[in-house]
């Protein structure tokens, strides 16, 4: 009977033990690849929001197949990536309209854009890039 108690006992230390672990292990599994902690050896995209583009059109960025993050008129988006391949798309939230390129980042560059639209399409019209 004690032996029982004592299997009972551990059986639920475990599960309760996993339970709180499996929590941290796919939080760090859900974290995207393309996030650079460090600026020092990561590249920088900058997309700025163009006037053309009115008041009442946002937009959303994906990296590697992943939700980025989005921005509106007056701001301007920013991102540190780590160097490698990235497909980049941006499109308006809502729409099927969207711009998509695959970006090969190096430490130390920026990457800049303007986003535009012209007949049912967004675009990004690249605006420099620096060192």
């Amino acid at each position: 009977m004690q032996t029982l108690k004592s299997s009972a006992l551990a059986a639920v230390v475990v599960a309760v033990g996993l339970v709180v672990a499996a929590p941290a292990e796919s939080n760090a599994a859900r974290e995207p690849r393309f996030y650079r902690a460090s600026h020092a050896d990561s590249g920088r995209l900058v997309i700025r929001y163009s006037p053309l583009l009115g008041i009442n059109v946002a937009l959303y960025v994906e990296i590697d197949g992943r939700v980025a993050g989005g921005f509106t008129k007056g701001h301007t988006y920013v991102k540190h990536l780590a160097p490698g391949r990235h497909r980049i798309l941006v499109g308006r939230n809502g729409r099927r309209d969207v711009w998509t390129r695959t970006l090969h980042v190096r430490p130390g560059e920026t990457y800049s854009y303007i986003a535009k639209y012209r007949v049912n399409q967004v675009w990004l019209e690249r605006t420099g890039r620096s060192r």
